[in-house]
């Protein structure tokens, strides 16, 4: 049937799907960046509920067993041949005991006889860029989360009532001297609240560290493993110094040592690369949220400590007993 012309479909001009593109694009870009905001908030409220079950559990193994267990090494009581951080002591009260008693091999738990290769997805924050598949490249689980080894082990000032030169002092623990004594990293036991005379809202328990972080570009050599043990720039937690040549553990350069604590010890936000020289430092905390980093206190709580906080406010809140009032950037 013909069709006046003012009854006839026209198609769009040249120009007009020009234009109907440019504003689609406009408000794809005005959106974008809403999606994005949204999705990281939703990344930040899962990782602050993930440090809240960690936090719990670390409660629940203290009320266990009467005291803290140390950074690393065995739960008081047992045999210094019982050996694991504290990410796998914490297992069995995370509701992965199954985990846990595969480390039991001849009346001794060793971390290094678990599934290293289980992902815990408690242990994981979506915003660390760096977990991949969750593993490293040599299968080993990979964790988002690191205990500040000053509230669980044996820590020392360089110089008596400076804060910012506390940490836990060496020697490297290793596999054939752990069973033999306590050393610093080894020595746990404190108690809550009254190993703890900042006060429990006022020190750092846990924060972030990213998964992978290693500045000479292997995968296996930086990050944060929650089975590893003897290798500090792979364990998962923060504040050990110890002097060890080839160690690229405080410092962004392959092959060299750096200092951990103090202002040198301040989280990285974002840090670019995480597999690299330049970028992420294995001996510090590294989260990938934007507005600063996630840490779980001594009393439970969990709240962002935003990047703009000074580096002598973070350690100041990583040391425990130095008896200083918080600045008001805390």
């Amino acid at each position: 049937m013909y069709l006046p012309y003012r009854w006839r479909r026209r198609g769009l001009t040249l120009l007009e799907l020009l234009v109907v593109t440019a504003i689609i694009g406009i408000l794809l870009g005005l959106l974008l960046p809403a999606v994005q905001k949204a999705r990281e908030a939703a990344n930040r409220a899962q990782c602050m509920n993930n440090l809240r079950q960690v936090s719990l559990a670390t409660q629940n193994l203290h009320d266990t067993n009467g005291k803290l267990p140390p950074t690393e090494g065995a739960l008081p009581g047992m045999d210094l041949k019982n050996f694991g951080p504290i990410t796998f002591w914490l297992l069995p009260y995370l509701e992965l005991e199954n985990i846990y008693k595969l480390a039991l091999q001849n009346g001794v738990y060793n971390s290094g006889n678990a599934d290293r290769t289980y992902v815990i997805k408690t242990y994981l924050c979506l915003s660390d860029p760096s977990l991949g598949n969750n593993q490293s490249p040599d299968g080993w689980a990979l964790c988002s989360y690191a205990a500040n080894a000053l509230a669980f082990s044996e820590s020392a000032y360089d110089t008596p009532g400076d804060p910012m030169t506390c940490y836990v002092h060496g020697p490297l623990v290793t596999p054939g001297n752990y069973s033999k004594k306590l050393y610093p990293l080894t020595t746990g036991g404190k108690k809550l609240p009254a190993s703890f005379p900042d006060g429990l809202s006022n020190t750092i328990f846990w924060t972030e560290k990213y998964g992978i972080c290693s500045p000479n570009g292997n995968g296996n050599d930086g990050g944060c493993q929650w089975a590893s043990r003897f290798e500090p720039q792979t364990s998962p937690y923060i504040g050990f110094g110890v002097g060890n040549p080839g160690l690229a553990y405080g410092t962004n350069e392959p092959d060299e040592q750096g200092p951990v604590y103090g202002v040198a010890g301040y989280f990285q936000v974002q840090p670019v690369p995480w597999l690299g020289p330049g970028g992420c430092k294995p001996g510090v905390a590294s989260t990938g949220h934007t507005g600063g980093i996630v840490a779980a206190l001594g009393d439970g709580s969990v709240r962002a400590c935003a990047k703009g906080m000074s580096p002598q406010t973070w350690w100041m809140a990583i040391v425990p007993d130095d008896r200083t009032p918080l600045p008001s950037d805390w």
